[in-house]
């Protein structure tokens, strides 16, 4: 009788911790949808705020940069070069705090650690190129 109050108490364990971590990981996804916008980002250790008049010098207007995460799975990236929005898109995925930017054919072309998500806040790292990046971003 001990055995088998040991097995389903195990049972019973496994099933609510699994139910746990997949309730985290749908918060963190609906928490992640929507536009951030590039606050700064630090690479190697050093702070850099994204210059976005440089790249936009002598435009009428300069509009923020930001990226989008949709609920269906496109990551969408809009900025501005030569006085004209453009914007790229590609999907994602996301499984635990691990985000995988995807190409057409489905593989990664970058793969971020999520450190810090909340309503108001998103920080990955990265590494790209034998740099490490933590980018910083705000809504």
């Amino acid at each position: 009788m001990k055995k088998l109050t040991v097995i389903i108490f195990s049972i019973l364990f496994s099933i609510s911790c699994s139910k746990e971590n997949q309730s985290e990981i749908d918060k963190m996804e609906g928490t992640i949808i929507g536009k951030w916008y590039y606050d700064y980002y630090i690479k190697d250790g050093e702070r850099y705020v994204l210059d976005q008049t440089f790249e936009n010098e002598g435009c009428a207007s300069i509009k923020e940069w930001y990226v989008e995460f949709t609920d269906s799975g496109e990551f969408v990236q809009f900025f501005v070069n030569s006085c004209m929005e453009d914007s790229e898109t590609s999907r994602y995925t996301l499984k635990d705090n691990e985000l995988s930017f995807l190409r057409d054919d489905g593989s990664s072309y970058a793969i971020a650690d999520i450190i810090k998500l909340t309503n108001k806040e998103l920080v990955f790292t990265r590494i790209d190129e034998g740099s490490k990046y933590e980018q910083h971003f705000k809504r």
